[in-house]
């Protein structure tokens, strides 16, 4: 390192301060960066998807059902963004709730099992957008009785469109994933991942995977469009060694010549990591394709 190198990493070390800044917020950019990346490559095959924060994206904010049951064990309450909305008051959330999106787990108690997506509101204003800025996630708020103290994350990684997705058993424990749509597109949207472990502190962590040497989080498309598939689905591989693995099946596929031309990506999970095990590739007709991409997410009824 030259004398002048020295001498400005020195002066950029003694002029840094310490902010309370989200420890994910590298792998948020390096995210953000892929996703505009990969909506370049997809322009080229004429399909548009909701991959990034590019504001040619056509968001679908549609009419939506206000309650779909994605199982026995759990429901979803779903809300459109709007500016005119002013914030909901929910227990057990110190400010006032916009956009507000919910799923109850799995629990015996459904107050032990209850989260919250919403932006932060003010008192008495318009709600605002929904985003990076003001998007938390609550655990076990909303509770009118006895029940484990609510917890409040975040800002959390989300962008315009984001709400809750579902809450599919990934692993095959019992414990689910926290699924969120980051970006809603038309006809796919962008998935990422919570793990949550109510008894932790946090109780969310965002599932990662590693990318070019680097942590980043996990995310994948989710929908269809005439010429375009994707989703992801639950399977268990056997090795010879660390014997039964559960992994998820990330897939994506293209309509060409009358055939689907497959590519799906085994990730391997391990906690809040996942990594790639194996990438496969095929030509299928339209029965061929994997499981996923509707309404079923690993056996939870998601909400597209």
């Amino acid at each position: 390192m030259s004398r002048l190198d020295e001498d400005l990493t020195e002066r950029f070390a003694s002029a840094e301060r310490h902010l309370p800044v989200d420890p994910q917020l590298f792998a948020g950019l390096l995210k953000k960066r892929v996703r505009r990346e990969q909506m370049k490559r997809a322009s080229t095959v004429g399909l548009v998807l909701a991959i990034g924060l590019a504001g040619t994206t056509a968001y679908v904010l549609g009419a939506r059902s206000p309650t779909v049951q994605p199982a026995s064990t759990a429901t979803i309450s779903l809300a459109v963004p709007s500016q005119a909305t002013v914030g909901a008051t929910i227990p057990g959330v110190p400010f006032p709730a916009c956009h507000a999106t919910s799923v109850t787990y799995y629990s015996e108690r459904s107050q032990y099992g209850s989260i919250y997506l919403f932006a932060r509101g003010s008192a008495g204003a318009a709600c605002p957008e929904l985003d990076s800025r003001n998007a938390y996630l609550g655990l076990n708020v909303g509770n009118l009785g006895p029940g484990p103290e609510p917890q409040i994350f975040g800002p959390i990684d989300c962008f315009k469109g984001c709400r809750i997705f579902g809450a599919p058993n990934i692993e095959g424990y019992g414990h689910v994933a926290l699924a969120i749509v980051v970006t809603e597109g038309t006809g796919a949207d962008a998935i990422e991942l919570y793990r949550i472990q109510p008894a932790a502190d946090p109780p969310f962590t965002q599932m990662t995977t590693v990318i070019r040497g680097r942590r980043t989080p996990l995310y994948f498309d989710w929908g269809t469009t005439p010429n375009y598939r994707a989703g992801a689905n639950c399977v268990t591989a056997r090795k010879q060694i660390s014997g039964l693995q559960h992994e998820l099946d990330i897939w994506y596929a293209h309509l060409r010549g009358g055939s689907w031309h497959l590519v799906e990506r085994f990730m391997a999970i391990d906690g809040d990591h996942v990594y790639l095990d194996h990438i496969a590739r095929s030509t299928v007709g339209a029965d061929g394709l994997p499981h996923g991409g509707g309404t079923d997410f690993c056996g939870a009824l998601v909400a597209p």
